[in-house]
């Protein structure tokens, strides 16, 4: 499991992601591993994905790409979503006698996807696909989301959001909301890893211990 964080304001786009994730073996072993989940696109995008564990090497392909050949954020989006698409349909056939096998597993795969566009605006955007075989497909997204949906988490951003505060002051919010989740349940992992996107330029960072 994953948990993805991410806030649109007039300042910019802010994303979290912790790094726990699950890897399940052919024995029906679960092994817990630590990797990152969010990574830049270029220096105008940012890019998390949650539920499948080959979104994360996915997802580091296509970081350093964007590194070494920056476009747009708008064609980088384009190319992040056929990407994924592709090499996701791939990983299902691939372990299509597994996944029968084991209709228990886990089976939402999701990405999120944020930058700054060519006129200075700002946008994000969430795609899942929710069973073995899916396609990826758009969902609605507001200023604020969380997935999987943590309904408090999101009230306290949001009313943040609309009493004008900075987007450092939301984050650090929405960093006390993924300790909180992390003492609570055994689906959510440090450290945690964040960007930021505003007209300034990219900023990210890793947060190790946080109590």
């Amino acid at each position: 499991m994953s948990q993805l964080i991410a806030v649109k304001s007039p300042q910019g786009i802010l994303f979290l992601a912790d790094r726990r994730v699950e890897v399940h073996d052919d024995a029906d072993n679960v092994e817990v591993r630590f990797a990152r989940k969010l990574y830049p696109l270029g220096e105008s995008g940012l890019l998390s994905t949650g539920g499948s564990a080959v979104g994360i090497e996915i997802s580091r392909k296509l970081s350093h790409l964007f590194r070494e050949n920056p476009v747009p954020y708008p064609e980088m989006k384009s190319y992040v979503l056929s990407t994924f698409q592709s090499d996701y349909d791939m990983f299902q056939q691939e372990g299509k006698a597994w996944f029968r096998a084991h209709p228990e597993a886990h089976q939402l795969a999701y990405i999120l996807l944020g930058g700054i566009l060519e006129d200075g605006s700002f946008e994000n955007s969430f795609y899942a696909s929710e069973a073995h075989g899916e396609s990826y497909r758009e969902l609605p997204i507001l200023d604020v989301l969380t997935a999987p949906r943590r309904i408090g988490t999101e009230i306290k951003l949001v009313t943040a959001l609309k009493n004008g505060s900075d987007l450092i002051d939301i984050m650090n919010l929405a960093i006390q909301a993924l300790v909180y989740i992390d003492k609570k349940e055994n689906s959510v992992g440090r450290p945690f890893d964040w960007g930021i996107i505003s007209s300034s330029g990219l900023k990210m960072d890793t947060l190790e211990n946080n109590s």
